[in-house]
């Protein structure tokens, strides 16, 4: 049988509901203790980032840069492009302000999901 990665979001949602999926603490995963997110906390963020791509005009193949730490959120990031079919250029947040410049403008992305620390770089894609 093969299943697609939208499909096992829905799945999780449905079969475990309001069990934690994701736990996060102090900037790395916890197992135990941190705040959390449920499989349906996930699936409806997921649902609401696509969502929101498409209601501004971004379609399916709409290439997506992220730059951001690890934290709680970027897990509904990775999971809403992938449940709005939207690929994904991952930007290397321990590089220069320049060096990032650069990857932006070789990704051939259309859009910038970032974390506040990296609003300056946002200027640049829009060159």
């Amino acid at each position: 049988m093969v299943v697609d990665q939208k499909e096992l979001i829905r799945r999780g949602a449905r079969n475990f509901g309001d069990k934690k999926a994701i736990v996060y603490k102090a900037g790395k995963p916890a197992v135990i203790e941190g705040v959390s997110l449920t499989f349906n906390e996930v699936n409806e963020r997921a649902n609401r980032l696509a969502n929101a791509l498409n209601a501004l005009g971004f379609g399916p193949g709409t290439r997506v840069a992220t730059l951001a730490h690890n934290c709680l959120e970027y897990a509904e990031i990775i999971f809403g492009l992938m449940k709005g079919g939207f690929p994904q250029t991952v930007l290397n947040p321990m590089l220069g302000a320049e060096e990032i410049k650069f990857q932006i403008d070789n990704s051939e992305s259309s859009v910038l999901i970032l974390q506040h620390p990296y609003v300056d770089c946002s200027t640049h894609m829009s060159e």
